[in-house]
């Protein structure tokens, strides 16, 4: 996993995009800052493929590294039978963790073997479409983002679990209501999680303090929120942005996936599986998000601000003492305490608007384990895989890499919070939504690419006041219509 801000854009992977100069904070699955693109092919039974990925990770958390065994799992089995397990694991930790967990289930089992085969990160979803769609994939696969599994399940690519379920005594009440949804679709059973991402607020403790606001009190609300930005925003004699308190859908302001949830909205609800671009309550957080940008300058200001900062292995505006507020991931705490011992800062709920729960958050993408539909040994497949998304391995991997579970029975084991203190206000989170849903997660749908495409330029257009929030997703639901009757 990679514990810094260059990880997989939240825009991408929840909002359903990448927005032009619109800086969201960046999360990532375990291992990759992924920045999947979908393409179309008409190779065998995969109607639309994934491309492309960005350079191989690395982990601020390297001395864990250090105590993981990383022996050679390519041992055969003595009746001969060794599955091919390919996997984006390239990154010196994430790398460690998962040929530690592979050698643990070869040790454990008599009856065939697991040969793990890290494929490069550079093009490996293109790799991973192109042998599936030859006729010639390998027995398993993980991805270091979500985003390929919707693809590759609507494409007819994966081999449906839903026979095997019963066996492997799979139960959808032992993962939390959001992530179901996000491994069975179109009715079906997919592959497991063995993480997933999710943000929520920040401050510096020491700004609130210098600027007259109680460190023990963050923002609960929106009107919270905007009250005490203003108080920590701060220009120069020039009137360029000298200190910012926080702007949503800029660096480190969180994603418009966010705010969106804030107001009680999303562009995709995954729990029922279907679209709502232009829902009340997204047009009133975009166009507050607009109206937060409009007070401090507008893009040009925020950009002269950001530019102050390399944006780079987290040397930013809140880290280095000038935002006093923001939007973080799972994994920045750890770093933070290594890479800035003098930074003080905390963490809570996202502030919400007026009939909104607070500790409303989002539920991100993940490391998913699949299986190819052609795959040559599809029962010793399914029985790997498994233990893989089991309780066991995805302790050790979220534990070693600061993510969060899908599996309840390890995100809310008392043990696992010792583990990972600084991550207690994402574990309240997630306790708050084991049983009532109150996380929005990523966009389930093939056509995910094409929705972040087609968004980008309408959000920035939004953010930068040319457009009101309502006429521009009237729009984006327009332009969406063909694209989903092609899914229909």
């Amino acid at each position: 996993m990679v514990h810094r801000v260059t990880r997989r854009s939240i825009l991408r992977v929840l909002g359903g995009g990448a927005v032009t100069a619109v800086a969201g904070v960046s999360l990532a699955a375990c291992g990759g800052a992924a920045t999947a693109a979908l393409t179309g092919t008409t190779s065998a039974s995969v109607t639309v493929a994934v491309a492309a990925t960005s350079a191989s990770p690395t982990s601020a958390v390297t001395s864990a590294a250090a105590t993981v065994a990383s022996t050679s799992s390519a041992a055969v089995a003595t009746n001969g039978l060794a599955l091919d397990f390919w996997n984006p694991a390239t990154d010196t930790l994430g790398k460690a963790i998962l040929a530690g967990l592979v050698d643990k289930f070869n040790a454990q089992n008599a009856g065939f073997t697991v040969k793990d085969s890290p494929v490069v990160s550079d093009n490996n979803y293109e790799k991973y479409t192109a042998a599936m769609a030859g006729g010639a994939p390998p027995d398993a696969m993980m991805t270091y983002d979500y985003t390929p599994l919707p693809v590759w399940a609507y494409g007819d690519a994966l081999l449906s679990l839903d026979s095997y379920a019963a066996q492997e005594k799979i139960d959808k009440s032992d993962y939390f209501p959001i992530i179901w949804p996000m491994i069975s679709l179109k009715g079906h059973l997919w592959g497991f999680m063995q993480e997933f991402d999710s943000g929520t607020l920040s401050w510096n403790t020491d700004l609130f303090a210098k600027n007259g606001l109680d460190p023990a009190k963050p923002p609960k609300t929106i009107a919270e929120l905007d009250d005490m930005a203003a108080k920590l925003t701060q220009k120069d004699t020039g009137g360029a942005i000298a200190q910012l308190g926080m702007v949503p859908g800029s660096a480190n302001g969180g994603s418009d996936t966010y705010w969106l949830a804030a107001f009680g909205g999303m562009y995709y609800d995954t729990l029922k599986a279907q679209f709502t671009i232009t829902a009340p309550e997204n047009i009133a957080a975009l166009d507050w998000m607009a109206g937060s940008w409009k007070k401090v300058g507008g893009r040009a200001a925020i950009d002269a601000f950001n530019k102050l900062f390399t944006q780079k292995n987290d040397q930013n505006g809140f880290t280095q003492g000038k935002q006093g507020l923001a939007i973080i991931g799972e994994y920045n705490p750890i770093v933070y305490k290594k890479e800035f011992p003098n930074f003080n800062f905390s963490t809570g709920y996202l502030p919400v608007q007026t009939g909104v729960t607070y500790g409303t958050g989002i539920a991100g993408g993940g490391n998913v384990f699949v299986i190819p539909k052609n795959a040559p040994h599809p029962q010793q497949s399914v029985e790997f895989i498994k233990n893989m998304g089991g309780p066991a391995a995805v302790l050790e991997w979220n534990v070693k890499e600061n993510n969060l579970p899908p599996v309840k029975s390890v995100a809310l084991d008392p043990a696992f919070a010792t583990q990972v203190p600084l991550m207690q206000t994402w574990l309240d989170m997630l306790k708050l939504s084991s049983t009532e849903n109150h996380l929005v997660g990523p966009i389930a749908h093939p056509a995910v690419q094409q929705f972040g495409t087609l968004k980008g330029p309408i959000l920035n257009n939004i953010l930068d006041g040319k457009v009101g929030a309502r006429e521009g997703l009237q729009q984006l639901e327009q332009q969406m219509q063909p694209v989903l009757a092609k899914y229909q």
